[in-house]
C-alpha cells in the first residue's frame, strides 16, 4: 500500500479541463509556480539518480496549498552511472522515438 499526501485540487489534466470548461486560462503566477517545482522535483530525483520515465500531466498533482506533487511511477528506474541509451520500452507511442 502506497499512502501520499491530499492533493485535493487534483492532477493537471483535471485542472486544465476544468479551467477549458469555464472558458478561462490558468494564471500565468501559478503556472510558472508549478514548473519551477516540477522541475525542481526532476533535479532531485535525478540527484539521486532516478529516472521518473512516465512523467505526464497526469501524474502531477496540486495540493490545496498550490505545492505540486509527483505520483511515483512503476517505471521509474535508477539510473546507470554512465549515461546511456535504455535498451527497454517506455513511454506511450512511438512519438517517443
Amino acid at each position: 500500500m502506497l499512502v501520499i499526501e491530499l492533493c485535493d485540487q487534483g492532477d493537471l489534466v483535471r485542472m486544465l479541463e476544468a479551467s477549458e470548461a469555464a472558458g478561462a486560462t490558468l494564471d500565468p503566477l501559478f503556472v510558472q509556480r508549478v514548473v519551477v517545482q516540477l522541475l525542481l522535483a526532476v533535479a532531485h530525483m535525478h540527484s539521486l539518480q532516478i529516472a521518473h520515465r512516465d512523467l505526464k500531466l497526469s501524474n502531477v498533482y496540486i495540493t490545496s496549498s498550490g505545492d505540486v506533487k509527483v505520483r511515483p511511477s512503476c517505471e521509474m528506474l535508477k539510473m546507470r552511472l554512465r549515461l546511456r541509451r535504455e535498451l527497454t520500452t517506455c513511454g506511450r507511442g512511438l512519438w517517443m522515438m
